[in-house]
């Protein structure tokens, strides 16, 4: 049974028989009835594995890798990651906006501070979302709070 590969059935005699490792999962040994360790946290393991942390397959910036992933996963909104190789990710902070919707969020940057008009708390998810009450404005990116909000002068 070559490495990357399982034979659950000791019965049988041709290598065609032998399965290949299930994605998450690593065959690190040649013989084995089974899959032997889950994919390391950090790192995805696609079909065929030999290695639980394959170097070629570190978690990419903007998705996270649990233990056992056959994929990576793409961060929540309201969340980034802006590491390889993270396992979980991390809190919008404050004055900024983490929208997954139209790709992963990397990095925070002039394009994700929060927008005139809005206020965005730790863990914001897209730039509309905290807008400033009735009858107060807010004229500078990057607020934090609802506070950062002003009352309108009178006629406006």
């Amino acid at each position: 049974r070559p490495a990357g590969t399982h034979l659950p059935s000791a019965q049988s005699t041709n290598i065609s028989d032998c399965l290949t490792c299930r994605s998450g999962l690593a065959c690190s040994q040649d013989g084995l009835p089974q899959p032997d360790v889950n994919c390391t946290r950090g790192y995805y393991c696609p079909d065929g594995m030999i290695t639980p942390s394959p170097a070629q397959f570190p978690c990419p910036k903007g998705h996270f890798c649990p233990t056992g992933s056959p994929a990576p996963r793409r961060c929540a909104s309201g969340t980034y990651q802006d590491d390889e190789r993270s396992f979980t990710c991390k809190l919008c902070p404050e004055g900024f906006v983490c929208d997954n919707r139209l790709a992963p969020v990397v990095l925070l940057s002039a394009s994700s501070t929060c927008p005139t008009g809005h206020y965005c708390p730790n863990g914001t998810q897209y730039g509309t979302q905290h807008p400033c009450p009735s009858g107060t404005f807010n004229n500078a990116s990057g607020a934090v709070d609802v506070g950062d909000c002003v009352a309108c002068r009178e006629g406006y």
